[in-house]
């Protein structure tokens, strides 16, 4: 294990309001699961792995069973049957005698990783489902405000599919809150006690981009068939997602949910312009819950 330099400046930025700045670096991935909390680092140091050796032996003899990765209820149970309470113990067992009650997988596992093995290898896995959701301040009036808020969050969980280095989805579920009380909740503009109703759809092609994602949103959005006044909460979520092939900024348009540009207009064009962002103010009014 080893901690990070910084430069005097940031060091003072970052450790004079009480916070630590480590990386720990093992042999691999069990050891890192246990190691890392051992050690604590105030200043720039390097452990030896003399050290850090001595100290992974010293956890393992100690460290309960049920500490370990993938190890649940039942084998734990099993373990206190056969007098197995500790990695100590497991580690003064023979692995035909561990392979014998648990399995030639299992009893390996619990093998390794007693005595500090671990042949994993570390994988970045990649994204499988992108999600956007409001659940406050979401307050309609009228039906026109709805299909506007759900064909603007739709073009901001794209956005986010996009950032994701992935490019199509071939799944959308939309889940929408129901109010089940009468008046306001407790919290200012909250959603309250409310019912979650889901609708999802696999298309036949999969969606490529921000505009035909929202006209699957509103198709399910209309098979949910609920009262505009109702609406608490909406979710869009997209999974089954797909490699990148195309350059995101040029699939999606601009999102309320991002910061617009400041607006650089001479009295000539200043109605075409409020004119141009009217429509966006049905979507602002129902994130900021403006209710009589």
């Amino acid at each position: 294990m080893i901690a990070f330099k910084l430069p005097n400046n940031n060091k003072k930025n970052l450790w004079g309001v009480g916070f630590h700045g480590t990386i720990h670096v093992t042999l691999n991935t069990i050891t890192y699961t246990f190691i890392p909390h051992i050690f604590c680092v105030c200043d720039e140091c390097h452990t030896p792995y003399s050290k850090y050796a001595s100290t992974i032996t010293h956890t393992l003899t100690y460290m309960p069973i049920r500490d370990l990765p993938g190890i649940g209820w039942s084998h734990e149970q099993k373990c206190h049957e056969l007098h197995l309470h500790t990695c100590y113990d497991i580690q003064h067992t023979t692995l035909s005698y561990l392979q014998q009650h648990f399995g030639v997988k299992t009893g390996l596992m619990l093998h390794s990783y007693c005595t500090g093995r671990d042949d994993r290898k570390l994988e970045n896995k990649t994204r499988q489902s992108v999600a956007v959701e409001i659940n406050w301040g979401v307050r309609f009036q009228t039906s026109q405000q709805v299909t506007l808020f759900l064909q603007e969050l739709s073009v901001e969980v794209f956005s986010r599919l996009i950032k994701t280095s992935q490019s199509s989805a071939g799944h959308v579920t939309v889940t929408i809150k129901k109010k089940l009380y009468e008046g306001e909740p407790g919290k200012f503009l909250g959603c309250g006690h409310c019912e979650d109703i889901s609708r999802s759809v696999a298309p036949s092609h999969v969606i490529t981009t921000a505009d035909s994602l929202s006209v699957h949103v509103l198709q399910l959005y209309k098979q949910i068939n609920i009262a505009v006044t109702d609406v608490r909460g909406i979710r869009i979520h997209l999974n089954n997602l797909k490699g990148t092939q195309m350059n995101g900024s040029a699939a999606i348009h601009n999102s309320i949910f991002e910061k617009q540009p400041p607006s650089h207009t001479t009295n000539n064009n200043k109605n075409e312009n409020t004119n141009q962002w009217a429509s966006r103010d049905y979507a602002y009014t129902a994130i900021t819950g403006m209710c009589e």
